[in-house]
């Protein structure tokens, strides 16, 4: 009974799908410049009578738009006029790529769902003064805007509104041919002035589902060699360093120049499977790091959009956190070509070396089939880093040191979808394997390998859907390695007062296992909600190739939110919501225990308000003292409130303040930070602010417990 449900479902909404037809036309025919002058979009079919889906769900835009699809042998051209009745309200600001907020511009975008797989996309826009905005959606909902084609567009304005002409490569898609050639197809529009977004194909807030309401692109005939594709672009990189330095110092330069060259290469493999390959990639290749100030026993974690891993990215995200804020992952593209693990400076004085180990060459397949197959296949060798090292000033002698072994690199990811993206059960293995390691590197790891299965399951008409991921790791290294992990930030063997695990100097190998298993509620009216356990052994260890912060962990986490995006008496959004989370080590010692309650509104004038309650139960630290005993915390409550005036207009007020509250020892602190931003036009702003606050009481810590529950 259920499955017909579930087809008589599917075909309802697809018999109510909207479509349109996509015309071939000749090369050339298309002169990018934004106007919708060419003869190609008259006779092209039209897309128009747009549907919000901010602030009203299915209620008619307030202003007209239209957009059309072409196509010729090399690339999809996409127009969309968006009226406007009074064209000085149109609002668009200059900003880096993917910078324009909503709030701040006026949009106008579309978005393929070549696979359609419900699933999967790639989202253009642009807002009135030509920045591109690029995002890759996967799982319906989850967006990346760290994915980067190369496409054009061109926007123009008249007395009657706003235009824009996309030239969108097929290269820059993943696409199957033969058979039915139908795509996924939408076309979005934001409007700055009234903060109404709109769709030919609305997505549904209040069912949390965006590709899967996508309409249909139909006309298309692909061949496919009209998809085998090469690009290739070569890189050079230059610096200068000019520092001061010890004169004594035989490899100080006062002017130090470097550089390097490499390739990155893209080849479609068919259309929907692409193999790229780098030769020595750079982080030089993108922008630089923001600066971070990092106090915690924890690395900080970095994006990475090098060119070579950046593209499918999505299809190697395992997360092992139970948040979108927790950044656990089972592979960090950021391992590879890091910084040298080895530090020289205990072999000399005074030494010399590169800054980041070299990739000899790496290689990727990545896509995804029309049978709903995604598939993932990475390799990467670094090369073996020597630093020269001079013990002292009188030694004219120098002599290498090895920090850094060669060592490949391995990733393999397979997902099937079932019952139209609705379900899906998927294999991740990963390995990591450095030739001199087990010699002249007896603090790294000769081997480690992870690997395991996800699985999910939506039901009950796609409003409910459950999660699985079990996964396995073991290191392999000297005694020396195996001993500086079991002394890492995320488990401390060498605690004091630990009781279950107990720390072996002589160890080669450790094991270990982590499961994550959810429930939740996403769709299917204004209440979500969803709960979930989770259990990650001592042992588990993935950080050579993968971001792990934490072991030896388990716990239960729940939540409950009434979420509206739509106009209820004075507000325009609500958002109240309930959390609670609760951890223990495996010895059976509670190590977190949260209360969250949060209530965020945007009224219609659009300033907006939050405030968030945290509690905080007592709960034993294995990290604060840093391998010492377990440090047990005080209960401790936070209250956020928060607020801002209209972000649209050229003056706007942000005020947030914190109070935090520890009943124990008395303490309280608390501070306001108001922060005033007046907007120069469309190229500018200047902001300033400021923070006053006040702490009083005793320490923040009652002292040290090494209890168990």
């Amino acid at each position: 009974m259920t499955s017909v449900n579930l087809v008589g479902q599917e075909a309802l909404i697809q018999e109510s799908r909207r479509s349109i037809s996509a015309m071939k036309v000749d090369p050339g025919t298309i002169i990018m410049d934004g106007v919708i002058s060419e003869n190609a979009w008259v006779l092209a079919e039209k897309a128009t009578d747009f549907l919000q889906f901010r602030p009203t769900e299915g209620k008619p835009a307030t202003e007209k738009t239209e957009a059309w699809v072409v196509y010729d042998e090399t690339a999809l051209y996409v127009a969309i006029r968006a009226y406007e009745r009074d064209p000085s309200a149109i609002t668009g600001r200059y900003s880096s790529r993917d910078g324009s907020d909503e709030a701040e511009n006026d949009l106008i975008g579309v978005a393929f769902d070549s696979f359609k797989d419900r699933r999967t996309a790639f989202m253009f826009m642009v807002n009135p003064v030509g920045v591109q905005n690029d995002q890759y959606f996967h799982g319906d909902i989850e967006s990346d805007n760290t994915w980067d084609a190369v496409w054009d567009v061109e926007v123009a304005q008249d007395d009657a509104g706003w235009s824009a002409e996309f030239k969108i490569p097929f290269s820059q898609l993943r696409y199957a041919t033969g058979g039915d050639q139908s795509w996924g197809l939408n076309f979005l529009r934001s409007m700055s002035r009234n903060g109404e977004m709109a769709a030919w194909s609305p997505p549904s807030l209040k069912d949390l589902a965006v590709v899967s309401r996508f309409g249909n692109l139909t006309g298309l005939d692909l061949e496919e060699n009209k998809d085998t594709r090469m690009e290739g672009q070569i890189y050079s990189t230059g610096n200068l360093r000019r520092q001061p330095g010890d004169s004594n110092d035989p490899f100080y330069k006062k002017n130090d120049f470097g550089g390097g060259v490499g390739l990155d290469l893209k080849y479609g493999l068919t259309s929907d499977l692409t193999l790229d390959v780098a030769i020595n990639p750079d982080f030089g290749q993108v922008e630089a790091d923001p600066g971070v100030m990092n106090l915690t026993s924890y690395e900080s974690y970095f994006a990475d959009k090098r060119p070579l891993f950046s593209e499918g990215s999505s299809i190697f995200n395992i997360s092992l956190g139970t948040s979108p804020e927790d950044k656990q992952s089972l592979f960090y593209s950021r391992r590879i070509g890091a910084a040298p693990t080895g530090n020289p400076g205990k072999f000399g004085k005074y030494w010399s070396a590169d800054p980041n180990v070299s990739i000899l060459g790496a290689g990727k397949i990545s896509g995804k089939t029309r049978s709903g197959w995604s598939i993932g296949i990475f390799n990467a060798v670094t090369g073996s880093e020597k630093a020269l090292v001079q013990s002292d000033v009188g030694l004219a002698a120098t002599r290498e040191v090895g920090i850094e072994p060669t060592t490949n690199y391995g990733i393999l990811r397979v997902q099937k979808d079932f019952r139209q993206g609705r379900s899906a059960i998927g294999l991740i293995a990963t390995s990591v394997n450095r030739e001199e390691a087990g010699a002249s590197f007896v603090e790294l790891h000769s081997a480690a390998y992870a690997g395991g299965i996800d699985f999910r399951h939506k039901f009950l008409s796609e409003k409910w859907e459950v999660s699985n991921l079990w996964l396995a790791s073991t290191v392999r290294g000297t005694a020396s390695a195996i001993s500086e992990t079991q002394r890492r930030s995320s488990r401390y063997y060498q605690r004091p007062d630990v009781d279950h695990v107990a720390f072996d100097p002589t160890l080669e190998m450790l094991n270990g296992w982590n499961v994550n298993m959810s429930v939740s509620k996403m769709g299917g009216g204004y209440w979500k909600g969803g709960g979930g356990l989770f259990a990650r052994s001592p042992g588990f260890e993935t950080n050579d190739l993968g971001y792990q912060t934490l072991a030896d962990m388990m716990g239960a986490w729940g939540f409950i939110g009434y979420f509206r995006n739509e106009q209820l008496g004075p507000f325009r959004e609500v958002q109240v919501n309930g959390s609670m989370s609760e951890s223990f080590d495996f010895g059976r010692n509670r190590t977190g225990l949260s209360r969250v309650i949060s209530a965020n509104a945007r009224f219609n004038n659009f300033w907006r308000m939050n405030l968030t309650v945290v509690s905080r139960g007592s709960a034993l630290s294995p990290q604060l003292l840093r391998g010492g005993p377990m440090l047990l915390s005080e209960p401790t409550t936070i209250y956020f409130l928060g607020g801002g005036t209209d972000p649209r207009k050229t003056l706007m007020l942000e005020l947030n303040s914190q109070l935090i509250e520890k009943s124990e020892s008395a303490s309280r602190m608390w501070n306001i930070s108001p922060e005033l931003t007046v907007r120069t036009g469309s190229k500018g702003e200047v902001g300033i602010g400021g923070r006053l606050g006040r702490g009083a009481g005793l320490p923040t810590s009652s002292g040290i417990a090494s209890s168990a529950i």
